[in-house]
């Protein structure tokens, strides 16, 4: 059974680094699967086609990143980066087979400066976020969520000045919007991240989130020169138009993140 797979020689030199801290848990966590859904991915696995001569077919970044003492990987993302043209291979040092567990913060820095050098990748294009009402609004409008979350409603925007900060995202905003006054009852939020054309699929953020008053105009002009690199043609006509329409920054750090496919 799985217990037997779990306690072999071959599986236990597998595990993450992470797992083996708390062999309890992870063991507890494996045999949650089933012999048949793991025989099905080891099939999966052993019967792929063979598609390195179709490498060269990529043309979207790629990132390939792998634990220094994880050899067989470590072969196939030299591959990689030999046949895809805009591959970036990155090798993090004293990991293993699972970087994303043993070397969190090594791993995550490397992917956002990925992302961030991508094209666009400063810039989410088109967003959707769901600032939460108050409860009592929630109870007469909406639903509550299985873990007593109020699911807000939708404001579906645009703006150019949208940035990533980090592990959260700065939006500017006025303080007359209603997803601002929604934030000010319940700053709980969450940021849906849309593909260029259509809906699906999508990443939800999240969060919680901070207004940040900005009387001068100076934190929506750093919002501008990280997302352009540049200042605006007119600095002053910038900084008048900021405060003319009573600007600020919704700063939402992010608590999770999910997918969501047709």
């Amino acid at each position: 059974g799985m217990a037997a797979v779990f306690d072999s020689d071959l599986f236990s030199f597998a595990l993450p680094e992470a797992w083996k801290k708390n062999p309890a848990s992870a063991r507890e966590r494996f045999l949650k699967n089933t012999p048949e859904g793991f025989c099905a991915a080891a099939d999966a696995v052993l019967t792929m086609p063979d598609l390195r001569g179709r490498l060269g077919e990529i043309d979207a970044p790629v990132w390939a990143c792998t634990g220094e003492t994880d050899a067989g990987p470590m072969a196939f993302n030299e591959l990689l980066e030999e046949r895809i043209a805009s591959c970036t291979r990155a090798v993090i040092s004293n990991c293993g087979h699972y970087p994303m567990l043993d070397a969190a913060e090594e791993f995550l820095a490397g992917l956002e400066g990925f992302l961030e050098s991508a094209p666009g990748g400063g810039l989410l294009q088109e967003v959707k976020i769901d600032a939460h009402r108050s409860d009592t609004i929630h109870r007469k409008t909406t639903k509550r969520r299985p873990d007593h979350h109020p699911q807000g409603r939708k404001a579906a925007f645009r703006s150019h000045r949208l940035c990533r900060l980090g592990r959260g995202v700065e939006i500017s905003a006025t303080w007359d919007r209603v997803k601002t006054r929604n934030l000010k009852r319940d700053p709980r939020a969450n940021l849906c991240v849309l593909p260029r054309n259509g809906w699906y699929p999508y990443i939800t953020a999240e969060g919680v989130c901070e207004l940040l008053d900005d009387p001068g105009g100076r934190l929506n002009l750093d919002l501008y020169r990280r997302i352009t690199g540049g200042d605006p043609d007119d600095m002053d006509e910038y900084l008048e138009a900021m405060a003319r329409d009573g600007r600020h920054l919704i700063r939402l750090r992010i608590e999770r993140l999910y997918p969501l496919d047709k």
